[in-house]
């Protein structure tokens, strides 16, 4: 049986404030409705690329905790972009990027020790 996920997304429409941010962002979650036996993940941008915007994150990732929701970080711009980057203290359940030096690439992806049985 294949699974069949639900997306719901927040509609964001800047300039806002980050406390603007997570609160519309806590409101949409615990409007959701909860399915038993079904997990809950949020893919959230670190940074928006377009307008450029850095995403209160780390709060979100809290508000993530709090609900019980899987958050996933994706951290695309922020190598380069934002100091002193935490993933220790932010503690997201997955967080990902990827670096460009000239023609090395490679891709980075951070888990907890306690979600590595999700890959297996």
């Amino acid at each position: 049986m294949l699974p069949h996920p639900l997306v719901s997304e927040v509609q964001l429409s800047f300039p806002l404030k980050p406390k603007q941010i997570t609160d519309l962002f806590r409101n949409h979650v615990k409007a959701l409705t909860k399915h038993k036996g079904k997990k809950r993940v949020a893919v959230i941008d670190s940074i928006v690329s377009n307008p450029g915007v850095l995403m209160p994150w780390k709060e979100l990732v809290k508000i993530c905790k709090e609900e019980g929701i899987w958050s996933v970080i994706d951290a695309a711009h922020s190598i380069g972009q934002e100091q002193n980057i935490d993933l220790t203290e932010a503690a997201p359940d997955f967080w990902t990027s990827v670096r460009f030096h000239f023609v090395l690439y490679f891709k980075i992806l951070v888990l907890r020790p306690d979600d590595l049985c999700v890959l297996l």
